[in-house]
Parts: C-alpha cells; sequence; structure tokens
C-alpha cells in the first residue's frame, strides 16, 4: 500500500510540473506573439510542443524510480491532458468539449506512454 501511495505521489508530481513548465512557455510564447508580427493563429503547432515539453518533464519526473516507465507515463498523459484542459480553460474563458480535445488527451497518453518506455530503458 505505501510503495502505491508513493507512485501516485510520483505522478501527480509530475503532473504539477508539466501544468507549470507547459504554462510558462506559453507565456513565452504569448509574449512573443505580443511583440512580433507573429500572428496567434501561427502559434499553435509552438503550444503543442509548448504542452509536449511539459509532458515530457512531468514523464521523467513521475518514473524517477525507473519502474513501470508506460504505466506512469500513460497516467501522466491523461492527468495532464484533463488538468491542462481546465486549466487553459480557465485562462482562456471558455470550455470546448470536441474531437481535439479527445485527440489531445489521445496523443498525450500515447507520447507519455513512449516517453515513460524510453526513458526506463535508456536509465539501464
Amino acid at each position: 500500500m505505501e510503495k502505491n501511495k508513493f507512485e501516485v505521489k510520483e505522478i501527480v508530481k509530475g503532473v504539477l510540473y508539466s501544468i507549470i513548465i507547459s504554462l510558462v512557455l506559453m507565456l513565452i510564447v504569448s509574449l512573443i506573439t505580443l511583440f512580433t508580427d507573429i500572428k496567434l493563429e501561427n502559434t499553435t503547432l509552438i503550444s503543442t510542443i509548448s504542452k509536449q515539453v511539459g509532458l515530457v518533464v512531468g514523464v521523467l519526473i513521475a518514473i524517477k524510480k525507473g519502474q513501470k516507465g508506460w504505466l506512469k507515463g500513460l497516467l501522466t498523459g491523461v492527468f495532464y491532458s484533463i488538468v491542462a484542459f481546465i486549466v487553459f480553460s480557465l485562462i482562456s474563458g471558455e470550455f470546448i468539449f470536441d474531437k481535439v480535445l479527445g485527440f489531445d488527451i489521445l496523443f498525450s497518453c500515447i507520447f507519455g506512454m513512449i516517453v515513460g518506455v524510453l526513458a526506463v530503458n535508456v536509465k539501464k
């Protein structure tokens, strides 16, 4: 039981770090668009990359012990997607449930699993 509680703490910590990093990166992207001629619609790829960078860091934190990388990556991806959706929706002022959200959650789950598997196996 104690081990499971510790693993949950690792995943929660990974999700929190992911959100913080994503918020900082998105703030930087927003400042860049504010002070340059880059149009906001051109930043979709940059914002996606920013979210995935945050997710990578979160998964690496969640699998610090180097076990169950795929599972911790998957769970970090799921919870990160949900929390990121809530946080960014609160910031934008609108909650939009659509296919894009579904793909975002699916992509984050798969990406988190891949990062988890790679990170655990590279550590060995």
